[in-house]
Parts: C-alpha cells; structure tokens; sequence
C-alpha cells in the first residue's frame, strides 16, 4: 500500500487553506484512481526511467501514448543531464516536517543552485507560479540534500511543465528564489499553519481552489454552507423555498455592475458544490445506499458497433470486423464506409520531426498554414493571468424618434 503524507505538498493548496479538512478526510473512504491519475502516474514513470537512462521519451518508448508530452519535459532536463556542473535525480523524496514530505519529479543540483522540476500531465487546470506546492517541495529539497551538497545552495528554482494545457506563457513556466526568501516563506507562511494542524488548532475555509480536489467535496457541510451563502446573496429566499424575484421595470432595480460580478465569481464555485453533490449522491445508489426522493435510472447512451453475446449481453466489435462484415456481405465499399478525414494541426505536427532530413524546411512550410483565431470572449476574474481584450463598439447611428 502506497504510503502518503499528512500533509502532502500536492494538496497544500487545501490543508494551508481549509485545515480542518486535514481531519475531515480521514473520515472518507479511499477513493479509486480514475483513468486521469492512472494516466498522469504512467507518464510520470516514463519520465523517470528516460531521466535515468539519459534517453528521450519518444526514443526511449515510441508507442508509447505519452511519449511526446513527457519529451518537453525531459527536453527542459536534457542539457543539465549533459553537463558535468549539475546532478540531476528523479523521483526524490524531500522531507520539509515529519508530516510534509514528498517526491519531487526531477531535482538539479550544482553551481550553488537547485532547480524543481515537476510535470503536470492534465490539461484541465492550468498550474501557475507561485505554487505553494512546489515552494513546500524546493525548501525540503534544500533541507533534505543540503547535507550531500559540496556546498551552500544560493538559489533555487521551481519549474511547472504542462505541455497539454494550452496557457498564455507556454507549457514551461519557472520562477526563482532567493534561499533566504524561500526559507521566510516557509518560517512564516507554512510552518505556522502546520504547527496549528498539529496542535488539532483548525477550521472549515472552503474555496474554490481548497475544495477542487478534497475527498470531503460534496459531502462538507462548510462547504454546502457557503454554496448556500453564495446563492443566497443573489437570490431572494422565502420559508420553505428558494425562488427569483423578477423585479418591476426600472433601471434603479436591475443588477448593479459588483453584484454582477459577484455572481460570476461565486457561480464557479457553487457549480462545482452541485457536481460533487451529485457525484456523491450517484456512488451512494450505486453502492446500495437509499436517499429519500432519489433513485438511479439508465441514462442516455450511443449506438456503437457490436454484438450480444449468448446471454444477451453487448460485446464490441473491432474496426477490422466491422470493415470485413460490410464490404464482403453487405457488398459496400471502403470509401463509402471510411472516408478520409483530414487531422488537424497537433497530430500532423507531431508526424514532422525538425531534426531528420529537410525536417526544419517541412515544419517551417507547416508553420505558416497554421493560423490561431481568437477564442470566444470568455469572462474571468481580474486576477486570471491572461491579457484583457479590448471591447469592440459598433457606431451608433442618431435616433430619429422625437422622443429618443
């Protein structure tokens, strides 16, 4: 059984936040490893064995499905793995208390400075700098080698690689720190907190990022509180029921511009409540649970190719089956059943290799028929670190009503 930290850095984000959660999750039963994590836990792997046999992922294990992605990373490592100035280790354990500990994908060493690497595999949220996480894993590291070290670590660098989730300053973002910063941070910052966790000192503070991957989502009353506040803040709540109050015409009744924007930023978090709730709800059914007013149904499905086994159950059916059965006994044609269909950019970029033969001419002549549209005007918060757009008027033309 995979051992864990109490407080592992990957969650920092939470327990630094919301520290009675720290407790609450000791109450949930363990939960599955969803195909996601088993996804980001074989490309770590991969990562691991190409650092310590200085290979390329896509040299080192072409089929496999990871391979490119995991290459921006080990493209990042390669030249600290090719000079004599550095050491460079994978998957290193780094003890900052008793309770906080982790492994760090990728740590570098030498000229007086330590660097943090760690590959994010998910493209669903993106991961920015400063992370808490990875300034937790870089003074452990610097507590953890220091002693192995030939000498004082000066600074130190954390590095976020992403290379599936599209962000404004590229799949590789880094900052730098001063030791003696660093070690502020974790004086100041971490070990107070941690020391309070300790000492059973806790409360509830749900948020939006503390609650993302918290096992208690869906099941905190903190949590469902504060869904509730949200809610309740823009909504007006009689006994018994929750309804909208449509107000009369006027424009001294219609929304002011901050409790707008307070609904925006609050919808997020009061969404993610209801997915959690429901996630909770089902895998109780399923589990035999019984839930007043509640029953689970067959949802919705996709015809698919197939077959029913002898006990009336579906099977797939492979391509190449399906291919045989309908241009040999129903006589139709190949083109009429598999018409080709153009990839799009990403996967025929990654048929073109730079380095081979008239590779840079190729991927220069791909280069410039590739454009990038601008996305939809989508709103976000102040803090979000992409670049504001402009509005766009249109020109508008005099009333000709007398009484406009």
């Amino acid at each position: 059984m995979t051992e864990h930290a109490k407080l592992s850095p990957s969650s920092a984000g939470r327990w630094l936040t919301c520290t009675s959660s720290v407790y609450l999750e000791q109450e949930m039963p363990p939960e599955k490893e969803s195909p996601f994590a088993a996804e980001g836990t074989e490309a770590h792997a991969l990562l691991e064995r190409a650092v310590k046999s200085q290979s390329k992922p896509s040299t080192l294990e072409p089929d496999h499905p990871a391979a490119k992605d995991v290459d921006v990373c080990y493209e990042f490592v390669e030249p600290f793995l090719l000079s004599e100035d550095f050491e460079v280790l994978s998957e290193v354990k780094v003890t900052l208390t008793p309770d906080v500990w982790g492994t760090a994908d990728v740590v570098i060493f030498g000229n007086k400075e330590l660097w943090i690497v760690d590959y994010k595999h998910g493209k669903g949220v993106a991961v920015d700098l400063p992370s808490k996480q990875l300034e937790i894993y870089a003074a452990a590291a610097v507590k953890t080698l220091s002693p192995l070290l030939p000498g004082p670590v000066e600074k130190v660098y954390t590095v976020i690689v992403q290379p599936r989730k599209d962000h404004p300053d590229g799949p590789l973002r880094s900052r730098s720190y001063v030791v003696e910063h660093l070690a502020e941070i974790v004086d100041k910052v971490i070990l107070p907190i941690v020391s309070r966790i300790a000492r059973g000192e806790v409360a509830f503070c749900p948020s939006e990022d503390a609650c993302r991957w918290c096992r208690c989502k869906g099941s905190c009353k903190a949590q469902a509180d504060m869904a509730f506040e949200i809610a309740k803040s823009n909504f007006n709540t009689a006994e018994g029921e929750t309804r909208v109050e449509v107000p009369p015409k006027g424009f001294e009744d219609v929304l002011k511009p901050e409790e707008l924007a307070a609904i925006v930023l609050g919808a997020p978090f009061v969404e993610s409540f209801l997915d959690a709730v429901g996630d909770r709800v089902r895998d109780g059914l399923l589990a035999g649970e019984g839930i007043p007013g509640l029953k689970l149904v067959e949802g919705r499905s996709v015809r698919k190719w197939g077959r029913l086994d002898d006990e009336g159950n579906p099977t797939t059916l492979t391509d190449e089956e399906v291919i045989e059965k309908l241009t040999k006994e129903c006589k139709l044609k190949m083109a009429q059943i598999a018409p080709p269909k153009l990839l799009g950019p990403a996967p025929i970029e990654k048929l073109i290799d730079p380095k081979a033969r008239n590779g840079k001419k190729k991927a220069e002549l791909l280069s410039s028929m590739i454009v990038k549209p601008s996305g939809k005007p989508t709103v976000v918060a102040e803090t979000d670190p992409r670049k504001s757009i402009s509005p766009h008027f249109t020109e508008v033309q005099p009333s000709t009503d007398p009484l406009g």
